[in-house]
């Protein structure tokens, strides 16, 4: 629960600053009086004020000028002011306005009158400060939100990285590890993943292609060959020994990725992977991780 609101009386004479304060003494408010507006200028500087009333006759600095000086700060464009002055000049009430006052008050006044409108802006000011904290939390909120799903994801990319790991490892015993590489991709990185080895020496080319099946689960695709809008993707990184991305229409989302194997021979085969059309683009960290894996 926030604390009192500031409530700035600027005059230059003590005996109508102390009027001020006692009608306001029931708002419940804390009322700052200064006595020009130099001092209402410093005050403001470092503090925010529910209302501000002033004076328009004061010497050095009238009340107008005060005004148009606190109206020029952004902390203080929309701060409410009230003019208080014994003339009745029309012209002089409407050069109040144009400078952004909200009211006028003609002394002597009423002390119920002040209070009243006082009162309306103090509730306002309350108002705001409500909806502002309850912006922070809101965003204090998503940012905490954001930074646990950073994690998560962050957390799950260890993952994958660690399980691919251990499946690459099975490459030097000779045990077949394109299955379980591969359905580390479909469906957590890809509708469908795929590895291409050339043919070299007495080893044939190989082509193996999991696509996403019933219930999220990987099945192996007809005749090992990779669907169309890989397909010269592949060639292009058999033949340059680097990578491509598969880019989804007008849009120019990636959907789709192939990277070149390589090893100390050259280049022996691609790893390449595609979203559905309907699903969300690859990101650079998703790019980033299927590289380290590869």
């Amino acid at each position: 629960m926030p604390g009192p609101f500031n409530i700035l009386v600027v005059d230059d004479l003590p005996t109508q600053r102390l009027t001020v304060e006692a009608a306001l003494a029931d708002v419940g408010e804390r009322v700052v009086s200064v006595g020009s507006g130099r001092e209402a200028l410093k005050f403001l500087l470092e503090n925010d004020a529910a209302v501000i009333l002033i004076d328009v006759n004061m010497p050095e600095m009238d009340g107008f000028e005060t005004a148009s000086i606190i109206r020029q700060r952004h902390r203080n464009e929309h701060t409410p002011i009230i003019f208080m002055t014994a003339n009745t000049d029309e012209l002089q009430v409407a050069r109040g306005y144009a400078l952004g006052a909200v009211d006028y008050l003609i002394c002597p006044f009423a002390p119920d009158v002040l209070r009243t409108k006082v009162n309306v802006f103090v509730a306002l000011s309350r108002a705001n400060e409500r909806v502002r904290r309850e912006a922070e939390q809101r965003i204090a909120l998503m940012r905490e939100q954001a930074a646990r799903a950073a994690a998560e994801e962050q957390s799950r990319r260890l993952r994958v990285l660690v399980e691919m790991g251990g499946v690459l490892a099975h490459a030097f015993d000779g045990r077949p590890f394109e299955a379980e590489l591969l359905s580390l991709f479909v469906p957590l990185l890809a509708e469908e993943a795929g590895l291409v080895f050339v043919a070299s020496g007495l080893s044939p080319g190989t082509s193996t292609w999991f696509r996403s099946g019933a219930g999220g689960q990987p099945t192996v695709r007809p005749l090992g060959v990779p669907p169309p809008a890989l397909g010269d993707a592949v060639s292009k990184v058999l033949s340059s020994g680097g990578a491509e991305k598969v880019r989804q229409g007008a849009s120019g989302n990636v959907i789709g990725i192939a990277l070149a194997l390589v090893g100390r021979a050259g280049v022996f085969g691609a790893l390449a992977m595609i979203r559905s059309e309907t699903g969300p683009p690859y990101t650079d960290a998703d790019i980033e991780l299927i590289e380290l894996g590869r």
